[in-house]
C-alpha cells in the first residue's frame, strides 16, 4: 500500500473530464445506480475497501494547493498513516449501512449489469443478423433471466416508500424483436403482454408496448382471450 503523496497522471486528468465525463453519462443513463455511494461495496467490496484506504494513506497535489500549498512535510504524512482503518473500522465501513439495505442493492446491481449485457449483446445480434442460431438461443437466455431479475428487483423494492421502478424494462422489447425476427410471432405477442402487465414501457410511452402487440397479434393469426382484447385497447 503506498503511503505519501500521489504521483499525479496528466493523461488520465484530461481522460477524465473529456471521453471518461462522456462514458460516465452513459453508463448514469443506463444505470441510475452508477455513481451512487455505497454502490462501490456491492459491485465489488474488495477494490472499495482498497481504494478506501489508499485515499487515507496518500495525499493528492490538488490537497497540498488548496492546504494554503503547504509542502507535504514527515508530519502531514504521518497523520495520513495514523488515519489509517484498522481490521475492525475496515469491517464497520463493509458494513456501512445505506438507505436500502444491501440485499435489496445487490439484487438491483444484478438486475442494472443483466441489463447492459442485453443491450450490448442485442448491437451484436443485429449487426451479424444472428437470429437463428446458438448465440440467439443463449442471447433468449439472457433476457429471460434479466425480466426475472427487474421482477425479483421490483418486487424487493416496493417495500420502499420512495423506490421508482425503472420506466422502460429493455428485455422485453428485445426479446419481442428477437421473436419476431424468428417468425415466432405469438411468442412476441405473449411478452409484449407481460410488459404491459408489469406496467412498463417502449421507448418512453405505454402505447409503444400496445401497438407491437396489436401487430404481433395481427401476424400470428391468433385469437387472444377477451381479458386480453381489454388491455390492448385500454
Amino acid at each position: 500500500m503506498k503511503i505519501g503523496i500521489r504521483k499525479p497522471n496528466i493523461k488520465s486528468r484530461v481522460k477524465a473530464r473529456t471521453t471518461g465525463k462522456i462514458k460516465r453519462k452513459a453508463k448514469k443513463a443506463m444505470n441510475p445506480l452508477y455513481g451512487k455511494k455505497g454502490m462501490g461495496l456491492v459491485n465489488d467490496p474488495k477494490k472499495a475497501v482498497y481504494n478506501k484506504v489508499y485515499n487515507k494513506t496518500t495525499t493528492g497535489v490538488d490537497e497540498l494547493i488548496k492546504n494554503n500549498h503547504k509542502s507535504a512535510n514527515s508530519e502531514t504524512i504521518h497523520s495520513k498513516v495514523l488515519n489509517e482503518p484498522t481490521l475492525k473500522q475496515m469491517d464497520i465501513l463493509q458494513n456501512e449501512s445505506c438507505f436500502y439495505d444491501k440485499s435489496f442493492l445487490l439484487i438491483q446491481s444484478e438486475y442494472y449489469r443483466g441489463l447492459e449485457k442485453v443491450e450490448n449483446q442485442w448491437s451484436v445480434l443485429y449487426n451479424l443478423k444472428s437470429y437463428n442460431d446458438d448465440s440467439s438461443t443463449k442471447y433468449i437466455q439472457l433476457c429471460i433471466s434479466n425480466i426475472e431479475q427487474f421482477i425479483k428487483m421490483d418486487k424487493s423494492g416496493k417495500k420502499y416508500n420512495d423506490y421508482d421502478a425503472p420506466l422502460t424494462v429493455p428485455a422485453y422489447k428485445r426479446l419481442s424483436m428477437l421473436y419476431e425476427k424468428q417468425g415466432k410471432y405469438k411468442e412476441a405477442f405473449e411478452i409484449c403482454i407481460e410488459a404491459i402487465q408489469a406496467g412498463v414501457e417502449q421507448d418512453g410511452t405505454k402505447a409503444g408496448f400496445k401497438g407491437r402487440a396489436a401487430r404481433m397479434l395481427k401476424k400470428s393469426g391468433i385469437t387472444p382471450k377477451n381479458e386480453i382484447m381489454n388491455l390492448l385497447i385500454q
